[in-house]
């Protein structure tokens, strides 16, 4: 049993509920072999970033996880290393992690934002067992039949000749097509009203920071469901 986890965005409670409602299908199912995936998007948006990626950092001791990349833990690892890019970072919510991390709203008054000063006090702050988890994280992974990304892929190219930047961002190119390949492509960042499923992709981004609805899909034996928080 596959169950494969949409966008979270520091929703720690949706979080805790979805993964209860996984082990009770365990249970219901009676699989001897669970493997959870989280497609990315873990910080920014919510407020309970921190208490998410230490859920998370606890979650794999006892299940087994394969955590992916998503665009907003790129630009966040990239603002650790590069503090030009926080104007970037907090227009799509990198706001709420430098709050959580107890960055203070006032550094981020006025139109002379000191961002040097706020690298500075957000690295200080940024626990290294965060950084390295985020640091370890895949950009895709695949099993049996399908293919499991954060965003999708480009249709112009084979699942082994994908780029970085579709495989964090592509929308357009990758949404609209409707070709059907080898595996299907199991993805979130592209929000939708609830889980679709598509002849060669699965959405499951239910837009959990805005909705309170966080979404994944169970691939057991072939079946396919879903869950929510």
């Amino acid at each position: 049993m596959v169950c494969a986890v949409g966008d979270i965005h520091g929703q720690l409670k949706c979080l805790k509920r979805l993964v209860e409602r996984f082990e009770e299908n365990i249970q219901k199912y009676e699989s001897s072999q669970e493997q959870m995936v989280f497609l990315g998007d873990y910080v920014d948006r919510g407020l309970e970033v921190r208490g998410v990626l230490d859920y998370l950092i606890e979650l794999r001791s006892r299940r087994k996880c394969v955590f992916l990349r998503g665009n907003h833990e790129q630009i966040l690892l990239n603002f650790l290393s590069n503090p030009d890019v926080g104007e970037e970072w907090i227009r799509f919510g990198g706001l709420e992690t430098l709050a959580a991390y107890g960055v203070g709203f006032n550094l981020l008054r006025g139109t002379d934002i000191d961002w040097l000063r706020i690298h500075d006090q957000f690295c200080s702050s940024f626990p290294e067992e965060h950084r390295e988890f985020l640091e370890s994280t895949d950009l895709c992974y695949s099993a049996g039949d399908f293919f499991f990304v954060h965003a999708g892929i480009d249709p112009a190219r084979s699942f082994s000749d994908q780029s970085a930047h579709d495989l964090l961002g592509v929308r357009g190119k990758f949404l609209n097509n409707k070709d059907v390949r080898e595996k299907i492509v199991v993805h979130g960042h592209s929000h939708v009203t609830k889980p679709e499923i598509r002849p060669n992709r699965i959405g499951i981004d239910t837009g959990a920071y805005a909705t309170n609805v966080l979404s994944a899909v169970l691939i057991w034996n072939q079946n396919i469901s879903f869950i929510e928080s």
